[in-house]
């Protein structure tokens, strides 16, 4: 088969679509050939491919040529329509090959379209209905075996009035500018409210040592509190027998290399009724930005545990809820004075004596105190609960006496992990490197 093509010279030659088997104004065994008009033997090729590949309807090759391509006698429009074409499919190929992407190795998120809008987060996102989330997880976020999380794309991310964060999903902002942090993110677990994105996930280990009921030492020994990257403190001894109290699990060895939420404290033992409950650990949250991440005197980032709830009679506390995990990554991170950024741990509830006063509660972490622990539940008594973790102090065991059930130990620390320096925030625990 031959194809006839206008060159430059204003003369038409021939080429055979096997090159090898017709030579061309040459012999075969010698293997060289007359191109004596500058023939470039690959632009033919090309405009063959373009002949056959871009027509509506099959052309006969021999006797007529797409008018595109014999449209006069000026070769430079045939090699204008060329270039363009070529540069067309490279532009093409690059774009799908090369998505943009954003933070760090092992959490990565790259993204096939680039968002163009302002986000403004509603007042509540809930990871698991958020229409929000995007519908498919990032590939370079799955391969790194991170787990399912809620991402929600903008060019700019902007918080201008609190947002609580809930769901059994991590949540994950990807802005591929900037974002900018005025008002509060509420990724953290509350004693008698919400919990946290991801918050007590199932990779949490089990409680080894459960505390006894009332029926054994006539009141019941506390739980322990959650741990995370710290450990929780001990149950109280319920009346005062140090062997009926509920006891941590250990920290972890080494910082996950996934995002997840902290771990739950351990419910208080039982008495008449069911003993107190074990707070919600902290949620998971990883802001990434292109640009910039800006917290100004009003931002806070909160993804603390929650404090135990109390019991009924002869019950033990129970413990606070460990930490959750934030991950903060962006070439550029400015926090003004006032901002603030926590994973603390709640306070254990107290035990319970043989009233009618059901146990106090612990206390939920404070994003405007976070150097400040979150102090366990109170009774006037020795069956206080334990105080949570807070700027390096670490989580305390409930209390236990004699006639009185023992108190929730508080919560452990989560993680708070960043690219940079967090410069004048108030950070609890210390930021590690990311």
């Amino acid at each position: 088969m031959a194809v006839s093509v206008r060159m430059r010279a204003g003369r038409r030659k021939r080429f055979t679509s096997d090159f090898s088997a017709r030579p061309m104004r040459g012999r075969a065994d010698e293997g060289s050939y007359d191109l004596r008009v500058g023939i470039d033997a690959r632009r033919a090729l090309f405009v063959c491919a373009l002949v056959l590949a871009c027509c509506a309807k099959p052309y006969d090759i021999d006797n007529s040529i797409p008018p595109a391509v014999d449209a006069g006698d000026d070769a430079g429009i045939a090699d204008a329509a060329i270039d363009a074409a070529s540069d067309a499919a490279t532009d093409a190929r690059a774009d799908a090959d090369s998505p943009s992407c954003f933070g760090p190795a092992g959490w990565t998120v790259c993204l096939a379209v680039l968002p163009t809008r302002t986000f403004t987060p509603p007042a509540v996102i809930d990871t698991d209905s958020s229409p929000e989330c995007l519908k498919a997880i990032p590939k370079t976020w799955s391969t790194a075996g991170q787990p399912d999380a809620c991402f929600v794309t903008a060019r700019t991310i902007d918080v201008t009035t609190s947002v609580s964060v809930t769901g059994t999903l991590p949540l994950v902002l990807v802005a591929t500018d900037s974002i900018s942090i005025g008002a509060r993110i509420d990724a953290a677990s509350h004693r008698g409210g919400a919990s946290g994105p991801n918050a007590s996930p199932a990779v949490c280990p089990s409680y080894t040592t459960a505390p006894q009921p009332s029926n054994v030492a006539g009141f019941a020994g506390g739980g322990a509190g959650g741990s995370f990257a710290t450990a929780g403190g001990a149950g109280g001894a319920g009346n005062g027998t140090t062997t009926n109290r509920g006891l941590p699990t250990g920290a972890v060895s080494t910082r996950p290399a996934t995002l997840r939420g902290g771990c739950r404290g351990q419910n208080g033992g039982n008495g008449l009724a069911a003993g107190g409950q074990g707070g919600a650990g902290g949620g998971a949250l990883y802001l990434v930005a292109g640009v910039s991440i800006t917290l100004s005197p009003a931002g806070v980032v909160n993804v603390s545990g929650a404090g135990g709830t109390g019991g009924a009679k002869y019950t033990g506390g129970g413990g606070g809820g460990a930490g959750g995990f934030v991950a903060i990554h962006a070439p550029s991170i400015v926090t003004a004075a006032g901002s603030s950024i926590l994973a603390n741990g709640g306070g254990g509830s107290s035990g319970v004596d043989g009233g009618d006063i059901p146990g106090a509660g612990g206390e939920d972490p404070a994003p405007a105190t976070p150097f400040v622990a979150a102090r366990g539940g109170t009774i006037g008594g020795n069956g206080n609960g334990g105080d949570g973790y807070a700027a390096a102090l670490p989580a305390t065991p409930g209390f236990g006496a004699s006639g009185v059930g023992g108190g929730g130990g508080g919560g452990g620390a989560g993680f708070v992990v960043s690219s940079g320096s967090l410069g004048a925030a108030k950070v609890s625990p210390v930021a590690g490197v990311f």
